[in-house]
């Protein structure tokens, strides 16, 4: 939400470190709908990628994206659709890192420290 609600950064930051720390322990004891919706399989085999998606959309959204908003500035007039495909690259670009980078280096790293 930071990122679309502008009013939100930095005046705010007691209330996001507050709602953070909250949203934390309720993972942490288990309570809360919240938590409980995300305490399931399919989001456990989702959280594998988080890292690598975290990594690289800032890559994506900084360098790719100025390229293509260069290269086509009629992409940038909808909104809702550049969004959406920055999400979706983002998420692309991610799984593709976790497979040909993160796996490989470690599998590497784990027969090295054998």
């Amino acid at each position: 939400l930071v990122m679309f609600i502008k009013y939100m950064w930095p005046g705010n930051i007691g209330i996001i470190c507050f709602c953070y720390a909250a949203l934390l322990l309720m993972f942490t004891i288990k309570k809360g709908y919240i938590s409980q919706f995300f305490d399931r399989d399919i989001w456990v085999n989702l959280s594998q990628y988080c890292l690598a998606v975290y990594l690289l959309q800032s890559v994506t959204v900084l360098s790719i994206f100025d390229w293509a908003l260069k290269t086509w500035p009629e992409l940038g007039s909808n909104k809702i659709l550049f969004i959406m495909l920055t999400l979706l690259c983002c998420i692309i670009f991610g799984i593709w890192a976790h497979h040909v980078i993160e796996k490989p280096c470690a599998n590497a790293l784990k027969k090295i420290g054998k």
